[in-house]
């Protein structure tokens, strides 16, 4: 039976595959109404019968496109229906980036009868995936963080968003989920290389208890805390300022230069705008918390002083280390900056020279959500316009993260490179979309306006300073 969302599905171009149970149309239809509104690019089975060419339809379509959405809901699992399986298998064969979006608190409860191997692969499958849970949210919620946490995709396991560093005693739960995982993958790796999905259900028959433990456990360990999705493939980047969209199936080249072609130069007074690789302070910055000296970029220079930005990302630090509406002014980015950042990277003397600075955070100037107070601040991070003003194109505010910072649990582009080392993203200082987000740059450069959700804790943290340079 065809479905109607109330607008036309996106032939061409980029989009994203919609997937869901036919009973949970009118829910699922109000959440991709505020995905189309919010300007994402989705295709559904509008005007399309379920019939012989039903299967290749799909899979061309879903071929096609970025990436595909599956909203999971207790009647997947309560009333089989073999297309769900059909399209997932498609995906997951096809390689393409899967992201099941948790509607319902599903369990276990795979149907009796013949199928009942087939949709606990499902389940195992899809829970495996890290399911992005908005049981008992609102549609416009839902589509809010779509669009805010789908476009930055961890590549690693975050750690839970309490402390800035992770605790030094006990095992660390996001460790524990992705041991979890290893072993799902352990079991089912071999068997999804070289089977077929008929094969796949009868080695389930040996595999399901030990499979439904395994998840049982990992699941209970990582519910609860923030997690961005995990993928293994592409990423999805900005649709304008938006909304979703992806271009990452090739490496791209740009005109950037990498830090490391500049001759590095300790600060005086007669560098001058635009200088490159600065030395001042010191921060860990090798796999191993190598400490090195702090590389600089030179924004601005006036009466004797500088505005310094770091040239890479030097730390997985969220804009908040939980969710909540807050402004550059009470958020924990700002405390952590101008308290351990500051007294771990520089000296007695180093500090003295470190300028306060007066910081007006504006509104956002698409979406209108307010900035907040003046600060003064001696760290701090870009605002939009500050990101506009000092860079002549976006290319200029692409940047590497440390070898730290990623051990930490920071993320890195899997497509986008400078001189052959991915890229990452930061926060700005300014609000996205809503109260809870803040604006970021993403990994090419692009300001997006709408955002990130300020517990995001794949961020990586590029400071600024006022240094005086006498």
């Amino acid at each position: 039976m065809s479905v109607d969302f109330g607008f036309e599905p996106v032939k061409h171009g980029k989009r994203y595959f919609v997937s869901y149970k036919s009973s949970d149309a009118g829910r699922v239809g109000e959440i991709a109404r505020e995905l189309n509104r919010l300007g994402v690019p989705l295709w559904y089975d509008h005007g399309l019968e379920y019939g012989l060419k039903w299967k290749s339809e799909i899979s061309k379509e879903i071929n096609k496109s970025e990436a595909f959405i599956i909203f999971v809901t207790k009647g997947v699992f309560s009333d089989y229906e073999s297309f769900i399986v059909d399209e997932y298998e498609i995906a997951s064969t096809g390689k393409k980036n899967i992201f099941p979006i948790w509607l319902d608190d599903v369990k276990p409860d795979p149907v009796d009868g013949d199928v009942k191997e087939e949709m606990l692969y499902l389940y195992v499958d899809l829970s495996n995936r890290h399911l992005l849970e908005m049981v008992g949210k609102s549609p416009e919620k839902i589509a809010a963080e779509m669009v805010s946490r789908l476009h930055l995709i961890n590549g690693r396991e975050p750690q839970p968003p309490t402390k800035h560093v992770p605790s030094q005693s006990g095992q660390n739960p996001s460790s524990i989920s992705a041991l979890m995982r290893s072993a799902v993958s352990f079991i089912w790796d071999p068997i999804s290389a070289h089977a077929s999905l008929l094969k796949k259900v009868v080695a389930m028959c040996v595999f399901s208890a030990a499979a439904v433990m395994i998840f049982s456990f990992a699941n209970s360990l990582s519910r609860g805390a923030v997690s961005p999705f995990i993928t293994t493939e592409s990423e999805i980047i900005p649709y304008g300022d938006t909304a979703l969209s992806a271009d990452a199936t090739t490496d791209i080249e740009t005109e950037v230069q990498a830090d490391e072609t500049f001759a590095p130069i300790e600060l005086n007074d007669s560098i001058k705008k635009g200088d490159r690789n600065v030395l001042f302070g010191n921060y860990p910055q090798g796999e191993n918390e190598e400490v090195e000296p702090l590389a600089w970029r030179v924004l601005d220079t006036k009466e004797g002083k500088a505005l310094l930005l770091t040239e890479k990302l030097i730390d997985r630090v969220a804009y908040n280390d939980h969710e909540k509406n807050v402004t550059w002014e009470k958020c924990t980015l700002r405390e952590w900056l101008n308290s351990e950042f500051i007294g771990r990277a520089f000296n007695d003397d180093e500090r003295a020279r470190i300028l306060e600075t007066t910081n007006y955070n504006f509104d956002n100037p698409k979406y209108g959500t307010e900035g907040g107070e003046v600060t003064v601040d001696r760290v701090f991070i870009l605002s939009i316009d500050e990101a506009n003003k000092y860079f002549d194109k976006k290319e200029d505010r692409m940047a590497i993260p440390t070898r730290y910072a990623l051990t930490r649990g920071g993320y890195e582009s899997t497509a986008l490179e400078i001189k052959g080392t991915r890229t990452g993203w930061w926060f700005l200082r300014s609000p996205g979309g809503s109260r809870s987000a803040a604006a970021a740059i993403e990994t090419d450069g692009a300001i997006y306006l709408i955002g990130s959700n300020v517990d995001n804790f794949s961020a990586i943290v590029r400071p600024a300073i006022w240094v005086e340079l006498k």
